[in-house]
């Protein structure tokens, strides 16, 4: 974080956030003016494609100078520092305006000549915006528009296109998916006229509140982009002139040649704005009318970045009275660790919060509302969980564990000291995996906690008084799963949200369990209620706007209207007293690949998209590298399986040209030769999976099993990775192995792929078949092509399996059973077999609880004849990303070191981990290892910023 002097530059505050930088108020001393400064953040200060984008940004917009560009003052390079020193805008992004509807015409033509002006100029200078959107333009309180954000423009060369796959350069694929041109979709050179596209989309969305093209997910936006007509603008927006509908119409040509020039846009448009203007409704009006927020200086939420802080709007609801307003919104901490569960001391005058910046474990601070350096507060020690302010200020209540026994500690507040009283509060037959306190209210103490072995949270009450602990939700009668809880101000009710049947929404009840009502009933998901101080309203987080953000509900009746709107995720963390002031978390995620030589270490970034890549999987022979890309959503589980499979060639780290997209799927594997992918795909409500065969050369796609392959096990957060295989291919390209579904049980299948392109299709035998209750997992060809090994798992209590390590001798045929021991389910891995095909590895977490990557790991070989020697023991290691390169005998695997992550290599031979990436902050965590035939290797290194914002509330 900025702050004091920066050259000439007074640092007065951070004013947004986003995945690639802050940007701040400051005041230029010298000229004594404001100024608005973009710094790269701090957890990518030695991030050399940052540093060289943020200088392109600077370069890119600087030549213009023009009333609706966002002018750039000046670059400012320090020892410690990059920043950009730009004009301070007042005023609200056009994406914040839209979401209190369409745009009058003769407004939205009149704001829309503008860009278009905007953009002749940028044009005029040989620039490409490629980045046009509603998010990245500014409307200031006198009705004027500034072109924001040129972190992603390029110079067009006399005339010529332009595309950035010829220089390497990683953020070659720009852009935001919706208004992306259709040259941008399909990875084709954009011009000038790509800006016109977007230009059209935007205008389109002003005038009608709707984007022209839709789509369920990435693919089938990108391919109605390409291929579908727009909407019908006269359809859904009567009243605009034909000219004007004429002028979209024209900017969203599908060929790039068929689109106006700007400048002919611009003047059009203006002579449509002013012959649109009639009296005392005319635009005149229109821009004097109040814009109905604070004027605060959110230009910093258009530049900051992918995963910006969320645009403010005023929300009515349907019913015709208020909805609450964040009429401000600043970032509190946005430290390069994760901060969570902020709370604000009853004056309103201090915020506390949970931060892992303490050498990654978890500690409780405390800083002042408005901003400045936070102090840690002293608590007993321990780890800890969560915490919560007393009523009357004095003290801070903490929940502390501490040899896997929780404790609820009360500490003089603001920052702590020796606890006045000491409440224990899990007991031996009642394990509390993780626990949240909710409000203290009284003398009582109420908290949600989640159990182990039970998959929904209960609400919990600490009777300070009595020392007693009470079940409160005990005698609710609850059909499904409570996922969160909130307790109102003075603890007569609770709000609580359920999954029942795939579906997650939003309930209120008396604390005695009459009264339940159901607020919310929908496909969309609800979490994280948090009752408002007038105990009249809940706010909770949901997706039923298209993207995650906070929402809010009457506790009285069904009314429920959304509070923000962005491109990041928001969950609220707390109200104060007097209802003035909400805190919540932001979350943003990024998933890139990254290459590393495993004699070495660092990493060079491959890809940097807007959207996250996972999965890489690489071809022993070439260069061809196919991962999936998805639009990432923290928390929730499987949502990176809907996702696009991607298609690049890659010289060093570099790819050749811009990655192309293949289909919708996931879990990709490439053929050895590189001639042929598999990958699954899953159709929505269906438990297994469909396995494709896709022959790369000729585009056929086969459906090997439709349906009915085991879905692979895979981890619920960072480091996201499958945690076991359920389809293979042999070493020589020509077979697929796979685990399938069968009436009876699990059945091992073989699908013959053929020669010369043909395919031969499926073996008419199972080669193993298992009973009913039995779960086959990680199917390993070996090398010499006459084995195949898989483990079988059976139940021998209601926590403990058998596990089996069979292999399989398809021509003989055979079924060698090599080992049996005890564990429990996922707690065994198969990772393949050693070099010469003699022996297996096998890998072991003892612990059933959380993988939070602080257990030990055992390595063991074992041999055909079912001899087993341990290797080695990993120590702090997640067992699901342990990858086996059998050529090097080496493994890789992420580790933690006091919740910092980094890939490791570990010998075979030596047991000694060597460390590949430089990794010191949390949040980051690594996955997906993939050797490439070059001997390096591809991983997936994942970000997930986490910071706490605070906002002012209004009516």
């Amino acid at each position: 974080m900025l702050s004091g002097m920066v050259g000439h530059y007074r640092v007065v505050s951070a004013i947004g956030a986003g995945g690639m930088g802050t940007v701040y108020q400051g005041l230029d001393t010298r000229l004594n003016r404001p100024v608005a400064m973009k710094a790269i953040a701090d957890r990518r200060k030695d991030d050399a494609t940052a540093i060289r984008r943020l200088r392109a940004e600077a370069l890119s917009a600087a030549a213009l100078d023009h009333p609706y560009i966002c002018k750039i003052y000046e670059l400012v390079e320090t020892d410690t520092e990059t920043l950009i020193v730009m004009e301070f805008v007042e005023g609200e992004t056009l994406a914040a305006r839209l979401k209190r509807g369409p745009i009058p015409a003769a407004e939205a033509l009149h704001l829309a000549s503008e860009i278009a002006e905007g953009l002749a100029n940028a044009h005029a200078h040989g620039m490409v915006h490629r980045d046009v959107k509603p998010g990245n333009v500014m409307v200031t309180p006198h009705g004027h528009v500034k072109l924001l954000d040129f972190g992603l423009a390029q110079t067009a060369m006399s005339g010529a296109s332009v595309t950035k796959t010829t220089t390497g350069d990683p953020f070659a694929r720009a852009g935001t998916p919706a208004y992306m041109s259709p040259e941008q979709v399909v990875g084709r050179p954009v011009s000038t006229q790509s800006d016109l596209f977007s230009f059209g989309v935007l205008l389109f969305e002003c005038l009608t509140g709707q984007t022209p093209f839709d789509g369920d997910d990435s693919f089938s936006l990108s391919t109605n982009i390409v291929s579908a007509p727009p909407k019908k603008l006269e359809a859904l927006a009567p009243d605009t002139p034909a000219a004007a509908v004429a002028i979209v119409n024209a900017c969203l040509a599908k060929e790039p040649a068929s689109r106006p020039a700007a400048a002919a846009v611009a003047a059009d448009l203006k002579r449509l704005a002013e012959q649109s203007v009639s009296g005392a409704q005319g635009l005149a009006a229109a821009l004097r009318a109040p814009w109905g927020f604070k004027q605060v200086a959110v230009v910093a939420v258009a530049l900051a970045g992918a995963g910006l802080a969320a645009a403010w709007a005023i929300r009515e609801w349907r019913s015709g009275g208020p909805a609450s307003v964040l009429r401000e919104q600043q970032l509190l901490v946005g430290w390069p660790s994760e901060e969570s569960e902020s709370r604000i001391s009853p004056d309103g005058k201090l915020v506390s919060f949970l931060s892992t910046s303490a050498g990654g474990a978890t500690r409780i601070f405390a800083q002042a509302v408005g901003g400045g350096n936070a102090q840690q507060v002293e608590v007993p020690e321990g780890e800890v969980l969560s915490h919560v302010w007393s009523p009357d200020g004095n003290e801070i209540a903490c929940a502390v564990r501490n040899q896997d026994v929780i404790h609820i500690e009360m500490v003089p507040a603001p920052f702590g000291g020796g606890a006045r009283a000491r409440i224990r509060l899990d007991k031996p037959d009642k394990s509390i995996e993780r626990l949240r306190l909710l409000r203290w209210v009284g003398t009582d103490l109420y908290y949600q906690a989640h159990e182990g072995g039970k998959r929904g949270v209960s609400l919990g009450r600490v009777s300070l008084g009595s020392r007693g602990v009470a079940e409160v939700s005990a005698a609710w009668k609850i059909s499904g799963d409570i996922t969160g809880i909130t307790v109102s101000p003075d603890a007569t009710r609770a709000a609580y949200t359920v999954l029942a049947d795939r579906q997650e929404d939003l309930w209120v009840i008396n604390l005695d369990g009459t009264g339940a009502r159901r607020l919310t009933n929908d496909a969309a998901f609800d979490r994280h209620p948090l009752w408002t101080s007038n105990g009249q309203t809940v706010l909770y987080q949901s997706n039923r706007g298209g993207q995650i953000d906070l929402w809010e509900a009457s506790a009285a009746d069904d009314r429920t209207w959304p509070i923000t709107s962005s491109q990041t995720e928001e969950r609220p963390n707390a109200v104060s007293a007097d209802g003035s002031v909400l805190t919540y978390e932001q979350y943003s995620n990024t998933a890139n690949l990254w290459a590393v030589d495993p004699m070495a270490s660092g990493g060079v970034q491959i890809s940097a998209d807007a959207m996250s890549d996972y999965f890489p999987a690489l071809a022993q022979t070439g260069t061809t590298l196919v991962f999936q890309r998805a639009r990432t959503k923290s928390g929730e589980g499987l949502a990176f399986i809907d996702s696009q499979l991607m298609k690049g060639t890659l010289t060093g780290t570099v790819f050749n040209a811009e990655p192309d997209a293949l289909a919708p799927g996931f879990a990709p594997k490439l053929s050895p030769d590189g001639r042929r992918l598999a990958f699954l795909t899953r159709p929505p409500g269906v438990f297994n999976a469909t396995l494709h065969a896709r022959n790369l050369e000729s585009g056929n796609d086969v459906v090997v099993s439709e349906n009915n392959v085991r879905f692979p096990g895979h981890s619920q957060g960072p480091p996201i990775d499958w945690v076991d295989q359920t389809f293979a291919w042999s070493a020589d390209s020509s077979q697929i192995w796979f685990i399938e579904r069968g009436v009876a049980g699990d059945v091992l299948r073989r699908y013959r792929t053929g020669d010369a392109g043909g395919d031969a299709g499926l073996d008419p035998a199972a080669h193993a078949q298992l009973k009913k209750g039995e779960v086959m997992r990680d199917v390993y060809p070996a090398s010499d092509g006459r084995r195949v090994a898989y483990l079988r798992g059976w139940p021998k209590s209601t926590e403990e399996y058998l596990v089996d390590l069979h292999v399989v001798e398809p021509e003989v045929p055979r079924d060698t059973l090599v080992l049996t021991t005890t564990t429990r389910l996922y707690l065994l891995l198969l990772r393949g077999w050693t070099d010469k095909d003699e022996s297996l590895v096998l890998v072991r977490r003892p612990d059933a609880g959380n993988d939070d990557g602080s257990d030990p790991l055992v390595v063991s070989e074992v041999t055909v004849a079912g001899q087993s020697r341990p290797l080695m023991t990993i120590d702090s290691a997640f067992h699901q990303t342990l990858r086996l390169d059998a050529p090097r005998r080496t493994i890789f695997v992420t580790r933690s070191d006091a919740g910092v992550h980094n890939l490791y290599a570990v010998p075979l031979g030596t047991g000694q981990p060597r460390r590949l990436t430089t990794n010191q902050v949390t949040g980051v965590s690594f996955s997906g290892v993939a050797r490439a035939s070059s001997g390096g290797i591809v991983f997936v290194r994942d970000e997930t910023k986490r910071d706490i914002y605070i906002s002012r509330i209004g009516k």
